[in-house]
């Protein structure tokens, strides 16, 4: 069982990687890159907000929190959402399960995110449902 939730960690963890690539090259020009280093920062102040919430046992207020951001789709607020997503996805499965979240939530909103990035179809086929079963 432990090589399996190795194994599911491992991969949420790669399909976050490969979302976060995919939102960095959408960025081409110069400009771009200018205002994305100053929305980053907004960005970083979000993620460490919400990671101070999950390290404290709030995991749901943090993703409320998260997905009230997301509303705007900036890049800004989904590169927050991915980080989230991988730096719960580090929890064991008992720090999850006693603040009332498992790895199939973590895996929903790593493809809700993906799906406001418009990149679901890219996403979804990397880790099906049947990978998370039985949590």
């Amino acid at each position: 069982m432990q090589y399996e939730q190795d194994y599911i960690m491992r991969l949420i963890k790669q399909v976050i990687r490969a979302l976060i690539g995919t939102l960095l090259n959408r960025r081409t020009t110069l400009e771009h890159e200018m205002l994305a280093n100053q929305q980053q920062n907004s960005g970083d102040d979000l993620f460490q907000r919400l990671a101070v919430l999950a390290d404290q046992g709030k995991i749901c207020e943090a993703e409320n929190i998260l997905l009230e951001a997301m509303e705007s789709g900036s890049d800004e607020s989904l590169r927050a959402g991915l980080l989230f997503y991988e730096h719960i996805n580090e929890y064991d499965d008992d720090y999850l399960e006693e603040h009332n979240f498992s790895r199939a939530e973590i895996r929903q909103g790593v493809l809700d995110t993906a799906e406001r990035m418009g990149t679901y179809a890219m996403a979804a086929p990397l880790f099906p449902e049947f990978y998370v079963d039985g949590e």
